[in-house]
């Protein structure tokens, strides 16, 4: 994957080592966790983030990016290339501030991510998100995302989300 780039933005790769920078993100989404998790998020959520990968996949095919405006982090972004098939991008979690939300950081940063995978081995863009998040689906309708799958859980339906490069 070729690397970032944002105008006005810092992007960088995001640790073990980086991630007290970026904490706070997490923190701050508490609507999400509590959908998703059932609890704010805790410093053990977002180790397992940043550790996260799928059996099969490189570690090299493991993205950690956080954007920062004048050194203040703004929004992190995890991804792996080529899950669940070759010519997928797969969007782990994507979380903005919450003072920057609504400012139109989220869109600019997938439109970033968008434009480096011109040129690339990848057609399309995946991502998973609750039917009760309702603010993270009209996000990623907003952005050209269509829903491809749904599956049952219990007391929401998980929707696999695609777009087309």
């Amino acid at each position: 994957m070729r690397k970032i780039h944002l105008d006005g933005y810092t992007v960088e790769s995001i640790t073990t080592n980086t991630l007290d920078k970026y904490e706070d993100i997490f923190y701050c989404n508490e609507e999400y966790y509590m959908i998703t998790d059932g609890h704010p998020a805790t410093k053990t959520d977002c180790i397992e983030t940043i550790e996260y990968c799928i059996d099969g996949i490189s570690k090299n095919n493991i993205y950690n990016i956080g954007f920062c405006n004048n050194g203040e982090a703004v929004a992190c972004l995890f991804l792996i290339e080529g899950y669940p098939c070759a010519d997928v991008l797969w969007i782990g979690l994507f979380l903005v501030h919450n003072k920057y939300k609504r400012k139109h950081i989220g869109s600019k940063c997938t439109k970033a991510l968008i434009d480096s995978l011109k040129e690339t081995s990848i057609k399309y863009i995946r991502l998973s998100v609750q039917d009760n998040n309702i603010s993270g689906l009209s996000f990623w309708k907003h952005l050209g995302f269509h829903i491809i799958a749904e599956t049952e859980c219990e007391n929401f339906k998980n929707l696999t989300m695609e777009y087309t490069l």
